[in-house]
C-alpha cells in the first residue's frame, strides 16, 4: 500500500508547510508519545502508528478472550461490535485528530446512497464519491507535500486509512448490488459467496469500516467474512473436514498411536488432532511480531547506507556501469520493501490476534489464519515469475480489485484493473510507470514460460538450471519495474531507464510481439474425436475431453472448475466447499 509507514524518519524545519501546527491536538492527533519520537528521531505520525498496533494486539486478544463468539448468547454480537468499531474510531482519533470526521462524513454519505439511491447504479455512484474523494486526497497531497512521505499538512495524512475505507465501502456497495440480483445471475464464484441480501444498519456498516484490525494499514476484508468473524460463523468445528492426505500424513503407531493398537486399530479421529472451538493464534501472531521488529531493525539500518535518492543526480548515474546500476537498484528497492513489510505484518498481526482470519484447518488439523493476509514474504522474494510475485504482494488489494473491477469490466478487464489500482495509489507519475511496465512485464513472462518452460522439463538438473535462472529474471525485473513507483517523478525514472538503456522493456516488448509465432508453429492440430469410430471394446470419449485437460506450463497446472457457490468440483467428484480462502483468486490479476 502506498504511503503505509513514511519513508523519511524527520521532517527538516524548511519543509515544514504553512499548515504546520504543533499546539493544534485537535487538528493533529495526539501529542502523549512526542518525548518517544523525540528521543529516538522517529517522526510521531509513526510512533502513533506503532502504539495503535500494539493497542490492537492487546485488545483483540482481549475480545477473543473474553468475548469469544457464541452463537448461543446473541448479545455478544453487539458488544463485539461495538468493541471492534469504538476501539477503531479511538485509533482514528488518537491518529488523525478531528479530521477523522471526513472519514465517518464520506462512509456516512456510501452507506446512504446504497441505501437510498436507484438499486442499479448505486454501487456506481458509490465508486464515484469514494474513489473521487480519495483521488482529492492524493491530488492535495501533491500540491502540499510534493514528492514526500512526511505529513506536514494534517488532512493529507487521511489518505492512508481513506485507501482502506474506499475499498471495503466499494466492495460492500458491489456485494449489496449482487444481493439484490436472482442468484441465476451470479456467474462468478465470488459473487454470490460475497452477495449481501439483507443491507445492515448503520452503525454495523460502521463498525465493519472502522473495525480496528484493518483501520489504519489493511488488511481489507469483505463484509460477509468481517461478519462470519463478529458472529463466529467461521470457526464452528464442523468445519474442520478430515480429509485422505491428512489421514495419509497422520502420525503413524511408532509416532502417535497408542500402545497396544495396531495401525488398522487407530481411528481416523485418533490419528488427527480435534477441531477448537476458538483455535489460539499465539503462534501466528509471534511469528509475525517477531518478523516486524526484525524488519523495522534492518530497514532503520540498512536503508541510510543504499538510498535510491542517490539515483536522481545524472553525476551519480554517469559513475555506474549498466551492471554496476542494476545491482544498486537491485538491494535499494529490496531495502526499501522493509517498511511494507513491517506495516502488513503488524496489520496481520492485529487482526489473527482478534480472530479475524481463521481460515480452517489444513490437512494436518493446524488451525490457519491466512484470511485476510497482505503479503507472503517467502513467496514474494523467492518467486519465479512476475505473475506469481504480484500474486503474493498486497493480496488482499488484488482480491478487491479483482471483485470491482477485473470481473465486472465489459472491455478491457486488465487494463481497467491496472488503471484503477495506479488511481487508488494516487497520481505520482512513477506509480503508472510502475504498473503500466508491470502489466507489459507479466504478458511477456507469461508468453516466455509458453515458449520455453517445456524444453527445460526433460532432465532434473534442467529444472534446476531453469528455475535458477527464472528466480534470477524475476528478481531484475522487479527492481527494474518498481524503482519509479519510490522515486515518484518521471524525470527520475527516464533518466534511470535510458542510463539502462531500456533493455528490458525492449526485452519484454520482443517477448509479447515475437515469442507468440514460435508458439503457433509448435501446436500441433487438435483432432475432430467426434468423426472418429469407436473402436469394439474402446470406452467412449467425449469429443472435448482433450480440449478439457490441464495445461502444463501456463502458469502451471489449471485449477478445477469452480461451481458458483464456490466449491471445487470436476469430474467424479462431488461438490464440496473449499476451505482455502477464496479460490478462484489463483487467477486473479497480479496488481495492487
Amino acid at each position: 500500500m502506498s504511503g503505509a509507514m513514511p519513508q523519511h524518519y524527520h521532517i527538516p524545519d524548511s519543509r515544514r508547510g504553512v499548515g504546520w501546527d504543533e499546539s493544534n491536538v485537535l487538528l493533529q492527533g495526539s501529542r502523549l508519545l512526542q518525548p518517544l519520537s523525540d528521543q529516538f528521531g522517529i517522526e510521531l505520525d509513526q510512533i502513533n502508528f506503532l502504539f495503535c498496533e500494539i493497542l490492537g494486539i492487546v485488545a483483540g486478544t482481549a475480545i477473543r478472550l473474553w468475548l469469544p463468539a457464541y452463537k448461543a448468547f446473541p448479545s455478544v454480537r453487539t458488544y463485539r461490535l461495538l468493541a471492534c468499531g469504538l476501539l477503531g474510531a479511538f485509533m482514528a482519533f488518537f491518529c488523525f485528530g478531528i479530521r477523522s470526521l471526513y472519514l465517518l462524513a464520506v462512509t456516512t454519505i456510501c452507506y446512504y446512497i446504497t441505501r437510498l439511491a436507484n438499486p442499479r447504479y448505486a454501487q456506481l455512484i458509490v465508486f464515484v464519491v469514494a474513489v473521487g474523494y480519495l483521488s482529492y486526497l492524493h491530488i492535495y497531497r501533491m500540491m502540499k507535500d510534493y514528492g514526500g512521505y512526511n505529513l506536514d499538512i494534517t488532512m493529507v495524512i487521511l489518505n492512508r486509512p481513506m485507501m482502506v475505507i474506499v475499498q471495503k465501502i466499494t466492495a460492500y456497495a458491489f456485494a449489496v448490488h449482487d444481493g439484490g440480483k436472482d442468484p441465476a445471475r451470479l456467474k462468478l464464484p465470488d459473487q454470490p459467496r460475497h452477495a449481501i441480501r439483507t443491507p445492515p444498519n448503520y452503525w454495523e456498516f460502521l463498525s465493519y469500516v472502522f473495525s480496528f484490525q484493518s483501520l489504519l494499514c489493511g488488511p481489507f476484508c469483505f463484509y460477509d467474512e468481517y461478519m462470519d468473524f463478529i458472529e463466529g460463523n467461521s470457526i464452528e468445528p464442523s468445519s474442520y473436514k478430515k480429509t485422505e492426505d491428512a489421514v495419509k500424513k497422520a502420525p503413524t503407531l511408532s509416532e502417535g498411536g497408542k500402545a497396544g493398537q495396531s495401525t488398522e486399530q487407530v481411528t481416523e479421529a485418533e490419528m488427527l488432532p480435534p477441531p477448537q472451538y476458538h483455535p489460539s493464534p499465539l503462534w501466528p501472531v509471534t511469528k509475525k511480531v517477531l518478523a516486524a521488529v526484525f524488519l523495522c531493525y534492518l530497514h532503520i539500518m540498512l536503508v541510510p547506507g543504499v538510498p535510491l535518492d542517490l539515483l536522481t543526480e545524472e553525476s551519480s548515474l554517469s559513475k555506474l556501469s549498466v551492471i554496476q546500476l542494476m545491482f544498486y537498484l537491485l538491494i535499494g528497492t529490496t531495502f526499501v520493501r522493509f517498511k511494507y513489510y513491517v506495516a502488513w505484518l503488524l496489520s496481520d498481526a492485529v487482526a489473527n490476534a482478534s480472530g479475524l482470519g481463521f481460515n480452517g484447518y489444513d490437512e494436518l488439523g493446524k488451525p490457519k489464519f491466512d484470511l485476510v493476509s497482505n503479503v507472503d514474504i517467502i513467496e514474494f522474494e523467492f518467486s519465479q515469475n512476475m505473475r506469481s510475485a504480484l500474486i503474493a504482494w498486497n493480496s488482499c488489494t488484488a482480491r478487491w480489485l479483482r471483485y470491482v473491477a477485473y470481473d465486472r469490466a465489459r472491455f478491457l478487464p486488465m487494463m481497467a484493473t491496472y488503471t484503477l489500482s495506479a488511481f487508488w495509489h494516487g497520481f505520482y507519475p512513477g506509480y503508472y510507470v510502475t504498473f503500466i511496465s508491470g502489466a507489459l512485464f507479466t504478458e511477456a513472462a507469461r508468453w516466455a514460460r509458453r515458449v520455453f518452460r517445456p524444453h527445460f522439463q526433460k532432465w532434473k538438473i534442467s529444472r534446476v538450471v531453469y528455475d535458477f535462472m527464472t528466480f534470477l529474471t524475476t528478481r531484475l525485473c522487479l527492481a527494474y519495474v518498481t524503482f519509479p513507483f519510490v522515486l515518484l517523478e518521471f524525470r527520475y525514472a527516464w533518466i534511470i531507464y535510458k542510463a539502462l538503456y531500456f533493455h528490458f522493456h525492449v526485452l519484454a516488448l520482443l517477448a509479447v510481439f515475437v515469442l507468440p509465432f514460435f508458439l503457433k508453429s509448435e501446436r500441433k492440430p487438435v483432432k475432430d474425436l467426434g468423426s472418429q469410430k469407436k473402436s469394439d471394446g474402446d470406452a467412449p470419449k467425449s469429443p472435448s475431453s482433450d480440449r478439457l485437460k490441464p495445461e502444463q506450463g501456463d502458469e502451471g497446472v489449471r485449477h478445477r472448475n469452480l461451481s458458483p457457490a464456490g466449491t471445487v468440483t470436476g469430474p467424479g467428484l462431488e461438490a464440496a466447499p473449499s476451505t482455502h480462502k477464496d479460490v478462484q483468486f489463483a487467477n486473479k490479476p497480479a496488481t495492487g
